[in-house]
């Protein structure tokens, strides 16, 4: 897997908690 696609989902799924959080919140 390249680095650059696991770094790529490590900020999706970043952005998906956050912005999840912020509904929830």
């Amino acid at each position: 897997m390249p680095k650059r696609f696991a770094n790529f989902r490590i900020v999706v799924v970043q952005l998906v908690y956050h912005f999840q959080g912020s509904i929830y919140l």
